[in-house]
């Protein structure tokens, strides 16, 4: 326990010396600078999750489309093929209900 708190205490007094360094209001500008930053790698990965969400509700509908067509085709036909298709066709439903 008591190593813990000699690491905290100089991780403490290194910081409080790094500020010392810090030109400007005590390192003001290097934090501003820090949080724009932080504000602008925010930004692009709400971008790249949007252009996620979209391109998960494209997949969505198209698989969607694509089951349907798989059901009429398959319908009318008997067989374990066309029952298995069915299947195929259903599970391409499912998914497509997932993704949206």
């Amino acid at each position: 326990m008591s190593t813990l708190r000699n690491s905290f205490r100089r991780k403490k007094r290194r910081s409080a010396q790094q500020l010392e360094i810090c030109p400007g209001l005590n390192g003001f500008e290097e934090l501003r600078k820090y949080i724009k930053q932080g504000s602008e790698f925010c930004k692009d990965v709400s971008i790249i999750i949007q252009e996620r969400a979209d391109l998960e509700g494209h997949y969505a509908k198209n698989l969607n489309k694509l089951s349907q067509k798989l059901v009429k085709a398959t319908t009318g036909n008997l067989g374990s093929l066309a029952d298995g298709w069915r299947s195929v066709a259903s599970v391409m439903e499912q998914e497509a209900e997932l993704h949206k």
